[in-house]
């Protein structure tokens, strides 16, 4: 049998052997902080107290500890100490990416092209979101290091996952100049200031390609306007970095950390240093209201989320924990409005399912309504379908109800309350003809697919409810006798002679 290897894996292999990841042997060995702020010194030793006490924690929680201080480290450009606190991550928790990518943004700064590339590439084969930042930096790598014909591979590889990068763009653009393809790099240049206007350092390559293809005016222009502000990739990886440099992430860190030990108090005070450090953070004050609802704070907590969702306005879960909280204030109108503003952006099933039911509440049919039905494409729960069902019946959606009511997923239990839906559309006094309709159609998919007593009862209630007379059930539970096995045969007839008995049917042929 012939074996094969996958980058994933080869990925995997090269972890242990490519630089900057040591084997077990290896000492961590702390720096000096002479110099440091205080406020930085503060975070460091706390990160480093945090390594000690989760010596014998889970790993991943020990490797999430040792990224910290590399970031920090990294913060702090202690570039030696980072990549060390980073292979240690990488050696306890070898699938997190974060750290080899970090690793490759350290190598590229030291001019290591050939060692940041590597790290790069096990990055994006551990962790494929960060593919098109990977290739974007190996792309500026392989720009830098002379080599435009890979590095116009590498940015194409990163457009096609991303085609609005400005990053990848312009490492484009610049491969193309390079390769003297003047026009195309023009279009690429241009594209990649439009999407990020302010990296006017692109101006320069840019007027070098107008100058390529004759147009001097073109070129003086954007010569004027140049500068040395450049564009990076937007990757969630580095961001971290200039939340360590503002002071946030050790104190959240810990904060977590105590909240899942059950410590909320420990949490509530770590979450508030946290928010004094990066007040405009909105990851912070979405975890300091949970911490303060948690432990009865309702007004502080309310107070919190209504901060990170001015902050953010696109956070869903400021917007749900803020909904939980006016509806457990009996303001359900204000957590309709926070789940229904124009920027809310309801991936989750919880928030679809929040908003659904505060629709429902409030009369507002027709959104509970696309919600429920978003909701139930990939969950299926018979509470829920029953609410989307009542909704869908209020707003005279039939053909919707008799859809979700027919479901070939649907099991006993599911049946069941079908056939109560029925039951009671034909025990309505109000009822209207689209109605019967609906449950004579509920009831014969029910004798289709479970051709038992109850649901012939049922079948023979709603023939009777949608047709002038007796006839069209009486032939139908003679038919069903011709089919069924003796026992069931002999119930259909009974079923027959009592139904032919009635003084409504009694002059039926």
């Amino acid at each position: 049998m012939k074996l094969s290897l996958t980058p994933f894996f080869i990925a995997l292999v090269l972890c242990w052997h490519l630089p900057g990841f040591p084997s077990d042997d290896i000492d961590q060995i702390h720096p000096e902080l002479d110099g440091v702020e205080p406020a930085l010194v503060e975070q460091i030793q706390s990160a480093r107290a945090m390594i000690d006490d989760l010596a014998d924690g889970p790993a991943a929680e020990l490797a999430e500890a040792w990224g910290e201080v590399g970031m920090l480290y990294q913060a702090l450009e202690l570039n030696t100490a980072a990549l060390a606190a980073y292979a240690n991550a990488s050696r306890i928790h070898w699938l997190d990416g974060r750290w080899p990518y970090l690793s490759g943004m350290i190598e590229a700064e030291l001019g290591s092209g050939d060692r940041a590339r590597q790290h790069f590439l096990i990055a994006m084969a551990l962790q494929p979101r960060l593919a098109a930042s990977a290739w974007t930096r190996i792309g500026r790598l392989l720009l830098d290091m002379g080599e435009p014909e890979q590095a116009l591979i590498a940015s194409d590889k990163a457009l096609g996952i991303d085609d609005q990068s400005a990053a990848a763009l312009a490492v484009r653009g610049e491969a193309l100049l390079a390769l003297e393809q003047h026009e195309p790099a023009r279009e690429a240049l241009l594209k990649a200031l439009k999407i990020e206007p302010r990296a006017n350092r692109l101006r320069y390559p840019l007027a070098m390609a107008h100058r390529a293809l004759g147009d001097q005016e073109a070129m003086r222009r954007e010569l004027e306007r140049s500068g040395t502000v450049g564009v990076v990739p937007d990757d969630p990886v580095a961001d971290y970095l200039a939340e360590h440099a503002r002071g946030s992430r050790i104190h959240t860190l810990r904060a977590r950390q105590a909240f899942r030990a059950g410590d909320h108090a420990a949490a509530l005070r770590l979450f508030e240093r946290a928010s004094q450090s990066a007040p405009d953070d909105p990851v912070v004050w979405i975890n300091l209201g949970v911490t303060q609802a948690e432990l009865g704070q309702t007004e502080q907590a309310v107070n919190s989320l209504e901060r990170a969702l001015a902050l953010a306005p696109d956070r869903e879960s400021a917007r749900l924990n803020l909904a939980e909280l006016y509806r457990g204030q009996g303001r359900s109108e204000a957590a309709w409005n926070v789940l229904s503003a124009s920027e809310a952006k309801l991936d989750s099933q919880e928030a679809l399912l929040t908003r659904a039911r505060l629709g429902r509440e409030l009369g507002h049919l027709e959104v509970a309504a696309a919600d429920y039905l978003v909701w139930l494409e990939t969950r299926k729960d018979l509470e829920v379908w029953s609410e989307a069902i009542s909704v869908l019946l209020e707003l005279g959606r039939l053909d919707e109800v008799f859809e979700l009511a027919t479901h070939p997923q649907l099991n006993a239990e599911g049946r069941a309350a079908v056939a109560g839906l029925a039951q009671q559309m034909l025990e309505r006094p109000n009822a209207n003809l689209a109605e019967l309709a609906l449950a004579a159609g509920l009831s014969e998919h029910l004798t289709r697919i479970d051709p038992g007593m109850e649901h012939a009862r049922l079948r023979v209630q709603a023939l009777l409810a949608t047709r002038p007379d007796c006839q069209a059930a009486l032939n139908w539970l003679m038919d069903q006798a011709e089919r069924a096995e003796p026992e069931e045969a002999r119930q259909f007839q009974e079923l027959t002679l009592a139904l032919a008995r009635q003084p409504r049917c009694r002059n039926q042929d």
